[in-house]
């Protein structure tokens, strides 16, 4: 049987783990642009290289090594586009999971970010808003037309992320862009909608957390027992081998 190694034992290491490495919670806050995005690509790329060093470095001790996942907070009004599609094609591609959390607003290309994190997160104040794709393009009129056939194949690009990540339908997203204005919507409608794979909420919103117990979606009250969340990500086999450590870590420490 397979020993598992899990992140926390990570400090004991020596290797070329670097401080950005080590910290997996990244923020993207503000505007999106080629710049703001350009350190969160660059940490989710090292991390992953690392990981993927650590997976066989621990493979040959016979251990399997579970990366902790990279943390993305949100709060974004959107931004530039391209940038937007430049950090979604990392996180699609990345190997280790990042889980995106919508700590306040995730708006045009912040949602599009959201929606692609292979665990998307919400909390109570979670806003989260779909508009049209907006240019402002000028110049001569061939040159207006060509712009206007690259945002066209964008829209189409956007929606296409959409429709793959999302329960929206091609037809709902054609339906909100002929009103011409901007579709915001919170948490419980992120679930309907399949934006949200987890609720994290206060306990002292009682009444929420009833109506979500039958949603689908799993719901974490903000002051869960890490330890319980830990027990429930284990297989029944790595349970019976952490029992086996336990019990032999405590005859150990009476026989000395």
């Amino acid at each position: 049987m397979k020993r598992i190694f899990k992140p926390e034992m990570m400090s004991n290491l020596s290797d070329s783990y670097t401080e950005i490495n080590d910290d997996r919670d990244l923020y993207l806050t503000g505007e999106i642009t080629v710049e703001s995005v350009g350190d969160l690509i660059k940490a989710i790329n090292d991390i992953n290289s690392n990981d993927n060093y650590l997976t066989k470095y621990y493979a040959v001790t016979n251990c399997d090594y579970n990366p902790a996942p990279i943390n993305v907070y949100i709060n974004s009004v959107g931004g530039d586009v391209m940038a937007a599609m430049s950090l979604i094609t990392t996180i699609e591609n990345s190997l280790t999971p990042v889980h995106t959390h919508c700590i306040g607003e995730a708006s045009s290309a912040g949602l599009l970010i959201f929606i692609t994190g292979h665990k998307r997160i919400g909390y109570k104040s979670s806003m989260f808003m779909y508009h049209e794709l907006s240019s402002g393009s000028i110049g001569k009129l061939k040159d207006l037309e060509e712009s206007v056939e690259v945002w066209k194949q964008m829209q189409k690009n956007i929606d296409e992320i959409f429709t793959t990540y999302t329960k929206f339908t091609q037809e709902e997203l054609n339906e909100i862009r002929s009103y011409k204005k901007d579709f915001t919507f919170y948490y419980k409608e992120a679930i309907e909608k399949g934006i949200l794979d987890q609720v994290i909420l206060s306990s002292k919103y009682t009444k929420d957390l009833e109506e979500l117990k039958s949603s689908g979606v799993a719901v974490k009250t903000s002051n869960t027992d890490e330890l319980d969340e830990l027990v429930e990500q284990l297989t029944d086999e790595e349970l019976i081998e952490a029992l086996k450590e336990y019990i032999n870590s405590k005859e150990n420490s009476i026989i000395e």
